[in-house]
């Protein structure tokens, strides 16, 4: 039988599925977890009655003895200090309901049996914690809360032939299935991503140490490429997240070659944040750092392997947001908004949408991308796509009530600290994939004093300041102050600068000759005080240039 684990904050429950009260209360889990939370407590006074009078062994035995219902129950220990036994429970309750909880059911892929199991699991909890608690202060609660109390989220796991080359993965099971129960909060070690990725066609794959029992594959659609993700599954909270941002593979159908490979928290060191090209397919690594405890970085491989394969195609990738608005009028404009993370694009379309609400110009706001799109060009247009189905959007930049109007069904990461993030399901598959044609490109820049849009009057002077790429960083990386980024996008063309290079001149001297709106926008989001003024001014700058058919 699997064995439960618990690493750093994350419990891992494998297969653990109990059916009746006793069973849980007797399970590897259940023990576990008390020792840890008597451990932690061990010199609270609030529990000093308890602890000077019986050991953590007899705790454990009392707290499954309140629960039985057996004499037990009438001894001083516990008859004497009920309310501080109320205490413990609930504070144990609350331990446990604080660590990032994983149940992970393996060789069972039939959806209505998870769902069952989960919320069966989850409902024998709640159960045992009240029959405890309102046992010791004798009476029902007046208020009932149906909390996310066992897990959340259960990930399906099968066995499935391999269909890479590598033969060391052939005994890695693949998740096929995940169930959510939000409000889902995930807390983990980091909340910054660090440095940039490197390209080194010399390292080894073969070489890497990819245990069974310690890893799973997630695969995932990232733009039309399929990608695995191999993962160490002690950072299994963070990888939960890529549920809302990118289109799940159908794994049990799913039989050619992946055109990427992320390798995420492996032991070897030495080849960290490398990616390397292996025939048709990019490779990418990451290794097992408390560092990279951050969703950012499995983001940020994934797109960096999916920009490369891109280049490889004569595709322009571009480091930012693309949206479609549809006028009352039924008239629609594309835009393509190019800036590094921080920069205020997503913020700048949550105000325009908040804009609409008020004047009703606009019939349709359709975000194409969030993050990570490409220019190309097909028929005689310049045409973008997307990458994402989904959106890692800071907190503290959003409008407030944003965030909550979406709790149903996002993830939220470390909501706790600085650069807390929401991850939100914003497209479809299909739709992100389609082809836009292109009327309005914007280069987003947060921390000039300057209103408004600044036209830029050719191709050369649009080129020198989109390849600046400057920016005032807000705490989403480890830089600080006014950096400066090729082309806005360390993830990919950074690493192939002259190939990038070449297609920006392509694309730009395209767009010019076929009179496309090229222009700075000027969000004001770094600086103290325009957080939310910043981006609604120029939401409304926006809306103005697409109302102007005179200029685009």
């Amino acid at each position: 039988m699997r064995k439960s684990e618990i690493i750093s904050n994350t419990v891992i429950i494998k297969d653990e599925v109990c059916n009746k009260p006793d069973e849980l209360l007797g399970s590897f889990l259940f023990d576990k977890i008390v020792s840890e939370f008597i451990y932690k407590e061990r010199n609270n006074f609030s529990y000093e009655n308890i602890y000077k009078k019986i050991g953590n062994s007899e705790i454990l035995q009392n707290i499954k003895e309140l629960f039985l219902n057996n004499k037990k129950y009438d001894d001083t220990v516990i008859k004497d200090n009920k309310m501080i036994w109320f205490k413990f429970i609930n504070e144990l309750y609350n331990y446990y309901r604080r660590y990032n909880r994983f149940l992970l059911l393996y060789n069972n892929d039939k959806y209505e049996k998870i769902i069952k199991i989960s919320d069966k699991l989850n409902s024998l909890l709640l159960y045992i914690y009240r029959f405890i608690t309102q046992k010791l202060i004798g009476e029902k609660y007046l208020v009932y809360r149906q909390l996310p109390a066992f897990s959340n989220a259960t990930f399906s796991v099968i066995k499935k032939e391999n269909p890479t080359s590598y033969k060391f993965l052939d005994n890695i099971d693949f998740v096929s299935r995940v169930l959510i129960r939000p409000p889902f909060v995930i807390n983990t070690e980091s909340n910054i991503r660090k440095g940039s990725f490197t390209i080194n066609d010399n390292a080894c794959a073969s070489s890497l140490n990819i245990v069974s029992d310690k890893f799973l594959c997630f695969g995932v659609y990232v733009g039309k490429y399929s990608a695995f993700i191999y993962f160490n599954i002690k950072y299994i909270a963070l990888v939960s997240g890529i549920v809302n941002l990118f289109e799940i593979i159908n794994i049990s159908k799913f039989k050619t070659k992946p055109d990427l490979i992320c390798f995420f928290g492996i032991e070897d060191n030495s080849l960290d944040g490398v990616i390397k090209k292996d025939g048709d397919t990019y490779l990418g690594f990451v290794s097992d750092n408390k560092d990279n405890d951050y969703f950012g970085y499995l983001k940020k491989m994934l797109l960096t392997l999916h920009n490369l394969k891109n280049i490889d195609r004569s595709y322009l990738p571009i480091h930012g947001a693309g949206v479609s608005i549809v006028m009352q009028d039924g008239s629609s404009k594309v835009i393509v908004m190019i800036g590094d993370s921080g920069v205020g694009k997503s913020e700048t379309l949550e105000a325009l949408r908040k804009l609409n609400s008020i004047n009703n110009t606009i019939k349709e706001i359709y975000t194409i991308y969030d993050d990570m799109g490409s220019l190309y060009i097909k028929d005689g247009f310049l045409c973008t796509s997307g990458s994402e189905v989904g959106a890692f959007v800071r907190l503290d930049d959003l409008d407030n009530n944003y965030a909550y109007s979406e709790i149903d069904r996002a993830i939220f990461m470390n909501t706790n600290k600085n650069n807390a993030r929401v991850i939100v399901p914003i497209s479809d598959y299909e739709s992100i994939n389609n082809c836009y044609k292109v009327d309005i490109i914007l280069n987003i820049n947060n921390f000039a004093f300057k209103t408004g849009i600044e036209t830029f009057n050719n191709s050369e002077e649009a080129i020198k300041r989109f390849i600046e790429g400057d920016r005032y960083s807000k705490g989403t990386t480890e830089e600080s102050g006014l950096t400066k980024t090729f082309f806005s996008n360390p993830f990919g063309p950074l690493q192939r600068k002259e190939d990038t290079l070449k297609l920006i001149n392509e694309y730009f001297e395209f767009a010019f000759c076929h009179n496309i709106f090229v222009g700075t926008l000027y969000t004001k989001l770094a600086i103290h005080g325009y957080e939310i003024l910043g981006p609604a001014e120029a939401a409304a700058y926006i809306l103005e240039i697409i109302n102007n058919k005179e200029k685009i």
